[in-house]
Order: structure tokens, then C-alpha cells, then sequence
């Protein structure tokens, strides 16, 4: 078994991440932000439909992963260009360019509208009446050129995997914070009746839910 210091994709020791912050990063980037669509993708579809449409989705972004790795080891490619490369020639390959492009920009929107959401309702509440919470745009155009840009020059994604690692924590903190907020407040809050109500529905709803998933 190849050691977790090992460079993912082979190559000398300093170039390209290690397994160790691969798997960091890639959990990072699965479970944090999704984790905010998981109470509205729940109600959609119901706590039963929820659970079958996020193992469906797994099961699929599974597959992807395990089908896309053969795919690199099968033609000893490192990139996506590579893979397409390799399976449909050299006339096409810009049509991979094309499509991360368009998956990197509308990723990006999604990410900065919750950068805007959240972070304007931190702000008024940690600083209210200031210009970070009452204006969806300075937050966004902070975080944004002081975190998100310096950032995304970084040619490798090994450094990351340090505030990746935090993120992870953050987010298991929260968790564990929802959970016990929900069990101390139940009597106020109605939980135990809630969770009845939306047990098990079926309506075509789940398929918004396999989509935030």
C-alpha cells in the first residue's frame, strides 16, 4: 500500500497533493457545503425518501470516482484532458475545457450566493448596523479578494488540506450543536411531531432532493 505522503498521482515528493490530502480536501468539499441543502432536500422528499435518494446519490458519485480513477490508471493520464485524450483523440479535447469551465463557473456562483446568504446574517449579527450586514455585496467582494482569489492561485492543493482538516471540525461542531438544539428544544419546537408529519411521502419533489444531493 502506497504510504499517505505519497503524491497521489506519482511524480517527485513536492509536486501535486499527497493521498492523505486528497482525501481531506475531497471530503471537505463533499460534506461542508452540502450539508446546507440537506434540511430543505429532507423536506422535499421526506425523512424515508431522503435517505434513499442520498444513498442513490452516493452510490453514484461512487461509481463516477471509481470509473473516472480507472479511466487514469488505464491510460496513465492525469488530468481529464488526458483521459479524453486518450479514449477519443486529439480533434476534441478542448470540449473537456469547455465543460470544466462551465462546471467551475456555475460552481463558483453556487458557492459565492451562500458565501453572500450566510455570511451578511454573521455580520448583523456580530456587527450590527455595519456595512458587512447590511450589504449582501461588501462581504462578498471581501471574502472574495482577500480569501477566495489568493487561494486559487495556489498550484497545489496540499496546503489545504490544513484549513480543510478545520472545516471538517467546524462543520462536525455544528452538527453536534443541531442535534443537541433539536433534542433540548423539542418540547417548544414541536420536533418529535415534525419528523412524524414528514416520515414518508412520495411526490415528484424527490427529484429536487437527487439534485441537491
Amino acid at each position: 500500500m502506497a504510504p499517505l505522503t505519497q503524491p497521489l498521482l506519482g511524480g517527485k515528493k513536492d509536486e501535486g497533493a499527497t493521498i492523505a490530502a486528497t482525501v481531506i480536501n475531497l471530503l471537505k468539499n463533499m460534506v461542508g457545503a452540502g450539508l446546507l441543502n440537506v434540511c430543505i432536500a429532507f423536506k422535499y422528499s421526506s425523512v424515508v425518501g431522503g435517505l434513499f435518494a442520498m444513498i442513490f446519490s452516493a452510490f453514484i458519485s461512487t461509481a463516477g470516482f471509481l470509473v473516472i480513477g480507472y479511466c487514469c490508471e488505464k491510460a496513465t493520464a492525469k488530468s481529464f484532458r488526458e483521459v479524453w485524450r486518450a479514449a477519443m483523440g486529439t480533434s476534441s479535447e478542448k470540449v473537456v475545457d469547455v465543460c470544466l469551465f462551465f462546471h467551475c463557473l456555475f460552481s463558483c456562483v453556487g458557492y459565492i450566493t451562500l458565501i453572500g446568504d450566510f455570511s451578511q446574517k454573521c455580520f448583523g449579527g456580530l456587527f450590527p448596523g455595519s456595512i458587512l450586514g447590511t450589504r449582501r455585496d461588501v462581504p462578498i467582494l471581501l471574502i472574495t479578494t482577500v480569501f477566495i482569489f489568493p487561494l486559487s492561485q495556489l498550484k497545489s492543493l496540499d496546503k489545504l488540506k490544513f484549513t480543510s482538516a478545520a472545516g471538517l471540525g467546524i462543520t462536525a461542531l455544528a452538527c453536534i450543536y443541531v442535534f443537541y438544539e433539536a433534542i433540548a428544544t423539542r418540547e417548544e419546537t414541536g420536533a418529535a411531531q415534525n419528523l412524524r408529519d414528514h416520515w414518508y411521502y412520495i411526490n415528484f419533489d424527490i427529484f429536487k432532493t437527487i439534485a441537491l444531493f
